[in-house]
């Protein structure tokens, strides 16, 4: 008896271990694919409009004007923040003038009564432009530069297959093979019925004496 419940013991730990190798690598799995997803969905709504998804709303910087701390095809999340709440140093995103009303992405260098006065980092001289609150789209929180190798991939076939296909595939891959080659638990012996004890009455034990 002491013997199979130490067996059952023993099993705990293992389906433990593979549950949460199992979570892991549906963890990843999903990572991996909301990251695709990501960078997707925000190639395709980055277009010339002021919609923003819970007050937030992807951009990607398309010029080198504000390298090197902001990569050409960065990724930028913009706020829908008040005006008012802009400070000298931001980041904001603004329809330039320059560029027909396009989304533009400079510093604020200075505020005036005017204005905004921004200026790209990797710019010589100040835009012309003073930034309204008609021209002001919001203000930047975040972004990243791992999209500035990315994105231009995935404008070939090969960048798809590479990026998106062969990561997929080869998760999917992993989790298959980890199905298929986890250890099986083995079931208990158990005891043929013959070799239960039976209580013997103690009558029987004083006649055999």
């Amino acid at each position: 008896m002491k013997k199979s419940m130490s067996k059952i013991q023993k099993k705990h730990p293992a389906s433990a271990a593979e549950k949460i190798k199992q979570i892991v690598l549906n963890t990843l799995l999903i990572l991996s694919l909301l990251l695709v997803l990501f960078v997707v969905v925000t190639v395709v709504v980055n277009k010339d409009d002021d919609r923003f998804i819970f007050g937030y709303k992807p951009y990607i910087i398309s010029s080198e004007s504000m390298y090197p701390i902001y990569q050409k095809y960065a990724i930028v999340l913009v706020k829908n923040t008040s005006y008012d709440d802009v400070a000298v140093g931001d980041l904001i995103a603004f329809k330039a003038d320059a560029v027909g009303g396009k989304p533009a992405f400079h510093r604020v260098i200075e505020i005036s009564p005017e204005g905004f006065t921004t200026k790209g980092d990797a710019n010589k001289m100040a835009d012309e432009q003073k930034i309204s609150q008609t021209t002001f789209i919001g203000k930047e929180v975040w972004h990243t530069n791992l999209t500035a190798k990315i994105l231009p991939m995935l404008s070939t076939t090969n960048g798809i297959m590479l990026l998106i296909v062969i990561p997929i595939l080869t998760i999917l891959l992993i989790i298959s093979l980890v199905k298929i080659l986890r250890p099986t638990a083995k079931p208990d012996k158990v005891l043929p019925t013959s070799t239960v004890y039976k209580e013997v009455p103690v009558t029987k034990i004083y006649k055999e004496q």
